[in-house]
């Protein structure tokens, strides 16, 4: 094993660290300042920052109930959806940068894109497709806030959230590719179903077992059976993806 590459395995650890952090934080202040924005709480620092250093059971402290009862339901619709925007929003920057022929030839920026958007993807697919009918969360909220049925906001948000993925394949976990030096087929196929199991079972499941919640575990979730399917299904669609590239340059070959 090389010193460059033992180098870029340490630049992953940090920018997974930093990005970690990062990207709850910026979900949790998102709804607790468009709460303070829109009237509904005084101080938008004064969340509840978890325990233990590591941001467990982090929440925005936003009293959604008590906002209810005042009559401010455009406060808990708006505020509620906010940081599964930030994610989402997080996700698409990441998208951008990685996309960007300068910043693959930066490899702190590259790096860092690639974990903030990973690791705000987590909240993303969360959401949608997995916490779509939930009372309470972000798309709960905002149901409950604005009175919008919780299958309609599925069928609008699924397609712009399969989207998100594929293009985060396309473009992210491609340009890590290229930084880790990953020529194999089959070494980019095991890291293309490592980042894609980092969302979909690997981040839930650290999260269950935090939160001692092991009556919930994926391995008994309903959700099991979807995800596997998207995780089954991002896999081919990677794979035509990593083709794409090959085929451009058997095609300009002279």
């Amino acid at each position: 094993m090389s010193l460059t590459f033992i180098k870029r395995i340490a630049l992953c650890v940090i920018c997974f660290v930093v990005s970690y952090y990062l990207a709850i934080l910026l979900h949790e202040y998102a709804h607790s300042f468009t709460a303070y924005l829109l009237g509904g709480r005084s101080n938008p620092l004064a969340i509840d920052y978890g325990h233990y250093g590591i941001l467990y059971r982090v929440d925005e402290a936003n009293h959604y109930d008590h906002m209810m009862a005042q009559g401010k339901h455009l406060v808990v619709g708006i505020s509620g959806i906010a940081g599964l925007i930030m994610s989402w929003l997080l996700v698409m920057l990441a998208i951008r940068l990685c996309r960007n022929s300068g910043t693959n030839h930066s490899s702190l920026g590259m790096v860092f894109s690639f974990w903030l958007g990973t690791l705000s993807l987590v909240s993303v697919i969360g959401y949608i497709p997995f916490g779509s009918f939930e009372k309470t969360g972000d798309i709960g909220r905002f149901c409950q806030g604005l009175n919008i049925p919780h299958t309609l906001v599925y069928l609008i948000a699924l397609p712009l959230v399969l989207l998100t993925v594929y293009f985060w394949m396309k473009h992210c976990i491609s340009a890590m590719n290229r930084y880790l030096g990953l020529n194999s087929r089959i070494a980019r196929l095991l890291f293309r179903a490592l980042c894609l199991l980092i969302p979909l079972m690997l981040m839930p499941t650290l999260w269950m077992l935090i939160n001692q919640d092991f009556n919930h575990l994926l391995v008994f979730d309903s959700s099991m059976p979807m995800r596997y399917l998207m995780f089954i299904s991002a896999l081919l669609v990677g794979e035509l993806i990593d083709k794409q590239p090959a085929k451009r340059m058997a095609a300009t070959a002279p």
